[in-house]
């Protein structure tokens, strides 16, 4: 079994090796991080600390399995039931969690389309680039929009702009495809700056590691299921059925986030003291 405590500076690793008879579990610690080795090492007895006083060590320094299931599952347990119980968060969640599904997928149309369009690898590669490029230029721009947008707004405006790709439907050229997710892009750094924010405002600090850890685990689990089904669809349909799908998908999402209750009365962002 394997615990990982993990910041951008430092990660622990604590493995627990399956007993042999009639003696513990065999414990093997590591840390690593960018981190001076004195700070690594006060680091890596405060994690043992505070193992100790949930219970997961023994007095004798020995790891007690089946604590440590415990304590895991009561903190990821703990992590949701508060990310459910805040309702802007569930809903901005789930809403997000299920628009980032087409991300990968029209991605993906993009470098089949543009091959059987007779594209270069390299010209495929800067359509993808200048996606990314967006992306940048969304981040350097957010306190702008921050500015002049209220939350709410800057949560219609990433759902309205995924709606870009519908020109694919009118004129299906890759270059078109690429324009159309170019604003979507933009905003997309937008609404994570102040959904992060949001977040991290009104989380107490003992739940914050854990409700994030949640949230990020339900948008990995479903990000996977836009490339795999664009990958089918491309595969029995056309590329421009393909993007119908996903375009349906983005106007669905765009009903639900408009007419969610909890996203119509969305926090102020003057509240939180964003810059």
């Amino acid at each position: 079994m394997v615990v990982v405590v993990s910041t951008t500076m430092l990660m622990i690793r604590v493995v627990l090796v399956a007993p042999s008879r009639g003696r513990g579990p065999i414990v093997i610690l590591t840390v690593r991080g960018s981190l001076s080795r004195r700070l690594r090492s006060l680091a890596l007895v405060s994690a043992i600390r505070g193992a100790r006083r949930r219970g997961c060590v023994d007095r004798r320094g020995r790891f007690r399995a089946g604590k440590v299931h415990h304590v895991l599952r009561t903190q990821i347990a703990d992590g949701f039931r508060f990310l459910w119980q805040q309702p802007f968060i569930r809903a901005t969640t789930f809403v997000y969690a299920l628009a980032n599904v087409s991300v990968p997928a029209l991605l993906l149309v993009i470098v089949v389309f543009g091959k059987q369009s007779g594209l270069s690898s390299s010209t495929i590669g800067a359509l993808v680039a200048a996606i990314g490029a967006a992306l940048l230029l969304g981040s350097l721009a957010s306190p702008l929009f921050r500015r002049r947008l209220s939350m709410r707004g800057i949560i219609l405006l990433e759902l309205w702009t995924a709606l870009g790709s519908g020109l694919f439907l009118v004129w299906p050229s890759v270059w078109v495809l690429v324009a159309g997710l170019l604003p979507n892009a933009m905003a997309m750094p937008v609404t994570d700056s102040v959904l992060v924010g949001y977040r991290v405002a009104v989380t107490p600090e003992h739940l914050l590691g854990r409700a994030e850890s949640v949230r990020g685990n339900i948008a990995r689990l479903i990000d996977p299921f836009g490339a795999l089904a664009a990958g089918a669809l491309l595969s029995s349909v056309s590329a421009r059925a393909t993007v119908a799908v996903f375009f349906a998908w983005s106007a669905a999402l765009l009903v639900w986030g408009t007419l969610s209750p909890a996203i119509r009365n969305a926090p102020s962002l003057a509240e939180l003291e964003l810059p």
